[in-house]
């Protein structure tokens, strides 16, 4: 968990056009917090329409879940997976395999260079 927000925080370095601005979305992100343009229609600004906030709400409830249930079982996800039957984990693993499959694809206007990495 660590890593990943520091590896988070660090992207903002690489996204932000010079070094004051990525100061100031940092200073931005802790001194302005407005929960509200989560309500008001204006995070349809930042890129992500109704279906993709849906499908990202989605995930990250699933996530969360599953995160709680290793907390609470003290056990790794994949050593429960593991632990059951055959049919079970194919079924887990198609899903699985859907989900990468259908919400891999961004659409016509996706382009891969323009990922996080494009200013290299």
């Amino acid at each position: 968990m660590c890593t990943f927000v520091l590896v988070t925080f660090a992207w903002i370095f690489f996204r932000a056009e010079t070094i004051s601005d990525a100061v100031h979305y940092i200073i931005r992100l802790f001194t302005k917090p407005d929960i509200w343009n989560l309500f008001n229609n204006s995070v349809y600004s930042l890129g992500l329409d109704l279906l993709q906030m849906n499908i990202l709400f989605i995930m990250l409830t699933i996530i969360i879940i599953l995160d709680y249930v290793q907390y609470k079982t003290a056990r790794r996800i994949d050593c429960f997976l593991m632990s059951q039957n055959w049919g079970f984990q194919g079924m887990i693993y198609i899903i699985l395999f859907i989900i990468c499959f259908v919400f891999g694809m961004y659409g016509p206007a996706y382009n891969a260079q323009e990922f996080i990495y494009f200013q290299f």
